[in-house]
């Protein structure tokens, strides 16, 4: 990612403003000054036992506590297949700004399958949350990327080590993905939970996303943006190929008698994703071996 036209801006009172290029909204905040207003924010949060905190009132919250008795929803196939078509009309999911990204959270937790008590660990108007990690609480560790998972190559050769929605340039289903994609994590008990917890969240919006794409694709509703085609540009890669969770999942329904796709096509979908991720791995080596 080219960071050559990133700035940072000081304001007394309010701390330091990082901007990505052609941004004109803060990628990061951080300093004193901002750690005491997020404080200043989650006491009142707390003191008036808000049920959804918004701006300017604070972020997301993370409560352990009160994830250990929520009930995640768990989803039918055809439930998942009528969710993904109401998003499809509202959300492009290789196409999200941060706002749709906070709206879709707040879909998920409408439908019982995110908690309120977890937006925090996923990005929720900003990555501070109530109940801060970094802000005490035992809560230290570390993750490592699972790049044996076999959707790593296909999101990894578009983006690289991204973990933010700018760095994957709106494409949220890339962004959702890759930030699933960590494993092993080990510390202390606090931060372990926190890890599993967060991991987790983003494992689920990246499923729901991915049956929306599909959806909007089956819609006729459009497909990946520009960024995601450039940045498979003189990758080798094919995009008209389905990625190989797609390809297993249309298989899956083809296997269904009352299904009318048609397996061979979808048997030649499987060969055709395999390829991808295959090229992938090879662009990756050959990028390796450049570097070395």
């Amino acid at each position: 990612m080219d960071v050559s036209g990133s700035r940072v801006e000081y304001i007394p009172g309010q701390g330091y403003f990082g901007y990505l290029p052609g941004s004109d909204k803060p990628a990061m905040r951080w300093g004193s000054e901002f750690w005491a207003m997020m404080e200043e924010k989650a006491a009142q949060n707390a003191a008036n036992k808000v049920e959804t905190p918004v701006l300017p009132n604070g972020p997301g919250r993370y409560d352990p506590v009160a994830l250990e008795t929520f009930e995640r929803r768990q989803l039918t196939d055809q439930e998942l297949s009528a969710l993904a078509a109401e998003l499809a009309e509202k959300y492009d999911p290789s196409n999200m700004t941060r706002e749709e990204m906070d709206s879709f959270m707040e879909d998920l937790v409408a439908e019982g399958l995110l908690s309120q008590d977890e937006l925090g660990l996923l990005g929720y108007h900003g990555f501070t949350a109530l109940w801060s990690p970094f802000n005490g609480g035992g809560m230290m560790g570390c993750e490592t990327w699972d790049t044996s998972n076999p959707e790593w190559n296909t999101y990894f050769s578009r983006y690289g080590y991204a973990s933010s929605l700018q760095e994957c340039n709106g494409d949220a289903l890339a962004y959702t993905k890759l930030m699933s994609f960590f494993k092993n994590p080990s510390g202390s008990d606090a931060f372990v939970k926190y890890a599993q917890t967060q991991r987790g969240g983003y494992a689920i919006m990246a499923n729901i996303l991915e049956a929306t794409q599909r959806k909007r694709l089956a819609l006729g509703l459009g497909g990946e943006n520009g960024g995601t085609s450039n940045a498979y540009a003189g990758s080798g890669l094919n995009l008209n190929n389905p990625t190989w969770a797609e390809a297993m999942t249309r298989w899956k329904t083809a296997s269904n008698p009352s299904d009318s796709l048609d397996a061979e096509d979808v048997r030649n979908d499987m060969y055709a994703s395999l390829d991808n991720v295959l090229e992938a791995a090879m662009q990756r080596r050959r990028l390796a071996l450049s570097r070395a």
